[in-house]
């Protein structure tokens, strides 16, 4: 491929990218209209909302989001059958799985048969999706081979839990209504009926737009850096990541007149030395009309503004789905913390993404730095049934992993029960 047909295929990735991306907001807005208009309808009618209903009204029992979750089943109840492929599976990490199963014809087919559709078709993914540095799913099998063995620990069984997200759907919107008749019935039903309709649309546009969208133009990147690396303008094939896009249009264009290797060296520094930036939630001036634009409420605002840092062992945050639980907190921050997370866990982090959902499938609670009733987190949490509280804007930095938690998903607090170091302390000086 000549360096103009180079030029062209970028251009046309980040085209395309960019429509994607316009899609992106209209089909958000859509879903969140929805959600105000179903608010806003039993507010009327009620007198109230009722917070923990209109959460599990919210969620979906079929989309993206769970047909990525059935082929990983399908897949751990393939090698639950063959016992060849369960020797493999006990190799150890993603890594080692891969290399046990291209040992053996068994498990090469496994691969080439089920993984390779697999990452094909629901590879298009990364810890963060909004950011081209990270390898995809797609490029990398550990990860999916990590999480069907985490199936087959935990022996997840999807056809159930599906059901029961299916079943409480039927009730809560049973619920909804009981004791109503008439107009204000047929009123709140009618707005039950497009807000479940919509749900979907939360999954699915991450699905399509936030990773694959993305998750697409990082390959054309890449291919773009592998042939820059090959030729000596760059180091490695990511580096591409670090340019501008005007800037590695004329990279491309005249390589020997670019100081290109110079730049990336800067922005990687740059780039870590962010990561120990801890920015504050808002910057200047904010106004109640600022405050109450209606799509803030994915992040967490206005409530985010308002709340009173609490001291000692307890975090405020944002109840994103109910009920309460108390287990290990396990502090993830990217995609190589997923194998460490055990089942019964408590996971804390920043934000998360699709990507995420496999670790929901053996978790028992969740909080976040960041979002509001409904982000991403609080919509997986709620149709897992996990209690989460979101939007803390802390969490991270006040929780390690090992630390015990009580998370009260119901009233969006977070106990700090024992810390981990103290934890270990106490068993080390007990008796055998």
């Amino acid at each position: 491929m000549s360096r103009a047909e180079l030029a062209v295929l970028l251009e046309d990735a980040i085209d395309i990218h960019d429509r994607h991306w316009k899609i992106h907001w209209m089909l958000n807005f859509a879903q969140f209209s929805a959600t105000q208009r179903l608010r806003a309808t039993m507010q009327q009618v009620r007198g109230h909302v009722d917070e923990e209903l209109l959460g599990r009204l919210q969620n979906s029992a079929a989309d993206r989001n769970w047909d990525s979750v059935e082929g990983l089943w399908r897949m751990k109840e393939m090698v639950k059958k063959e016992p060849a492929l369960a020797s493999a599976f006990r190799a150890g990490d993603g890594g080692e799985i891969f290399e046990a199963l291209q040992g053996s014809d068994v498990g090469a087919a496994f691969l080439k048969e089920h993984l390779e559709p697999y990452q094909r078709e629901f590879g298009w993914r990364a810890v963060w999706s909004h950011e081209f540095i990270f390898p995809t799913f797609r490029e990398q099998p550990e990860p999916i081979l990590e999480q069907i063995r985490g199936y087959l620990d935990s022996d997840y069984d999807y056809p159930s839990v599906v059901e029961t997200v299916r079943t409480d759907l039927e009730r809560a919107a049973e619920e909804l209504l009981a004791g109503l008749t008439g107009s204000e019935r047929s009123e709140l039903a009618a707005a039950n009926a497009v807000s479940l309709r919509m749900a979907p649309l939360t999954p699915d546009h991450h699905f399509y737009i936030d990773q694959g969208a993305n998750a697409r133009v990082r390959l054309v990147l890449m291919a773009i850096g592998r042939r820059l690396a090959q030729e000596g303008f760059l180091t490695e094939a990511d580096d591409v990541m670090y340019l501008a896009y005007d800037e590695l249009r004329y990279l491309i264009g005249d390589p020997a007149g670019s100081d290109a290797r110079g730049t990336v060296t800067r922005r990687r520094t740059e780039r870590e030395a962010a990561y120990r930036r801890r920015p504050r939630d808002w910057i200047g001036t904010v106004t109640e009309s600022q405050l109450n634009f209606p799509y803030w409420v994915n992040w967490g605002y206005p409530d985010r503004f308002y709340r009173t840092v609490m001291a000692g062992d307890q975090i405020s945050g944002i109840g994103g789905s109910p009920g309460v639980v108390e287990g290990v907190a396990r502090v993830v921050r990217n995609v190589d913390d997923f194998d460490e997370v055990a089942e019964g866990d408590i996971v804390v982090c920043q934000m998360t993404n699709p990507a995420w959902v496999v670790l929901f499938t053996k978790i028992i609670g969740l909080v976040t730095d960041t979002g509001g009733t409904t982000s991403h987190p609080a919509v997986l949490a709620r149709e897992f049934g996990i209690p989460a509280v979101v939007g803390t804007s802390e969490a991270t930095h006040r929780i390690a992993s090992g630390d015990r938690l009580r998370v009260d998903g119901t009233n969006g607090t977070v106990d700090i029960v024992a810390r981990a170091s103290s934890r270990m302390n106490r068993d080390e000086s007990s008796p055998g």
